[in-house]
């Protein structure tokens, strides 16, 4: 209960004073949807329920499930660079090697030696599809985190808080403040 009273009070603070303040209606440009919460990969696309996730990873004490949310977001970095920069996409390529398939890195049981040779012998080729297989392993990964996070105290705060934030949009639109 008193985690509910201060995320409500946080939430206050934080979301709603300065949308009345400065007139900021960007803040509720990313109002999530409840149902992206079903499945971990709509928890990942969200800001709110992807950090409510790795504060639920960081409080599990799961060093291979923090492993696994970091290499997503390294990876979900590279496809974003390679895109538009391939000198920061080699870089954040070299950083995902160096950080999870070498020897002695940060390990992930699932990552086989044939993914690492794969993914080494391809490196050369910085395309959106070099991670692939890796990125499928690191969700069924998050996944078997997210069945857990789904009964903790945590997910029934997130569930609490996405469904505050549209109560507040419809009530600010309401009123003609937004």
């Amino acid at each position: 209960m008193i985690l509910i009273l201060r995320n409500m009070v946080t939430f206050t603070i934080s979301f709603v004073d300065p949308v009345l303040r400065d007139g900021n209606k960007e803040v509720f440009a990313e109002v999530e949807d409840e149902e992206l919460t079903e499945k971990v990969e709509g928890v990942l696309l969200g800001n709110l329920s992807c950090a409510y996730f790795a504060e639920f990873l960081k409080s599990f004490a799961s060093i291979e499930g923090m492993n696994a949310y970091n290499l997503y977001l390294m990876i979900k970095e590279y496809e974003e660079e390679v895109d538009k920069d391939l000198t920061k996409a080699r870089t954040k390529a070299s950083q995902i090697v160096m950080s999870y398939l070498k020897k002695d890195s940060l390990r992930i049981e699932e990552i086989t030696d044939k993914v690492r040779e794969n993914i080494e012998r391809d490196l050369e080729r910085l395309d959106r599809n070099l991670f692939i297989t890796l990125f499928g392993i690191v969700i069924n990964k998050l996944e078997e985190y997210y069945v857990i996070f789904r009964q903790s105290e945590l997910y029934k705060c997130l569930r609490w808080d996405l469904e505050n934030r549209k109560v507040i949009l419809q009530r600010l639109n309401y009123a003609g403040l937004m």
